[in-house]
């Protein structure tokens, strides 16, 4: 069944935009049709569309149930800015490993160092989404300095610094006793040696070793969310 956003309008759900486009022109649903709607709370909607026209479609709600793929714990990824399309696929695979969010940072040797298309980046997470059939978004910030970034880890149980050179073994599956994890990755030029410095003097982080091959920024990232999130769940 397809999943379409949509939003509550006392006891009937409403699609508007981009979403009743896709609904009504693309997949070609109609009255008596049914589909899955999210609203951006923990739950799936299973409706049945009543009416539709060119403004919205209106639907019964014909059963609530429980969301079973939105993250379990909070995981942000915090991601040195990197290239465009590396960082649309870090994004899309945040979405698919349970990250409640991706704040991007400038460090020193990024190349990229003017921030990103927050609506073009938020309509990618949308459709992330549904297809890992998550009900509740990821969220996702403007780009940070790596001095405000250093403040926000503070507030984390356990940060997991991908240290491509002098990280050490981490067993992952300790992740399961805390519920507030970052993980921190750098840019395709890594981190500089003061940035490191930085890091490590914070008493909650980790520096980690993801094996023994110098690994791309992308690469790291799926490779560090993966381990986390999945090994944090156990």
């Amino acid at each position: 069944m397809r999943r379409f956003f949509g939003r509550l309008e006392k006891d009937k759900i409403i699609v508007e935009g981009e979403e009743l486009k896709h609904l009504s022109s693309v997949i070609r649903l109609k009255e008596g049709d049914k589909f899955i709607c999210v609203i951006g709370d923990e739950f799936d909607y299973i409706c049945q569309i009543e009416t539709i026209d060119k403004k919205r479609a209106v639907a019964q709600i014909l059963e609530k149930s429980k969301n079973k793929s939105n993250p379990k714990k909070n995981l942000v990824l915090f991601q040195s800015l990197i290239k465009k399309d590396n960082f649309e696929l870090v994004l899309q695979k945040a979405v698919e490993l349970g990250m409640s969010e991706v704040v991007p940072f400038i460090s020193e040797n990024c190349v990229n160092k003017s921030g990103i298309n927050l609506e073009r980046l938020n309509t990618l997470i949308s459709s992330a989404c549904k297809q890992c059939e998550r009900s509740v978004a990821m969220c996702l910030s403007q780009a940070v300095k790596f001095v405000e970034m250093l403040k926000e880890l503070k507030n984390f149980d356990a940060v997991i610094f991908a240290n491509e050179i002098d990280g050490k073994e981490y067993d992952f599956s300790s992740l399961c006793k805390v519920d507030n994890i970052a993980f921190v990755v750098g840019c395709e030029g890594g981190f500089t040696e003061k940035e490191k410095n930085k890091l490590l003097s914070l008493e909650n982080v980790k520096s980690v070793s993801l094996g023994s091959r110098i690994l791309r920024a992308e690469t790291a990232s799926i490779v560090l969310m993966g381990l986390g999130s999945l090994l944090s769940d156990n």
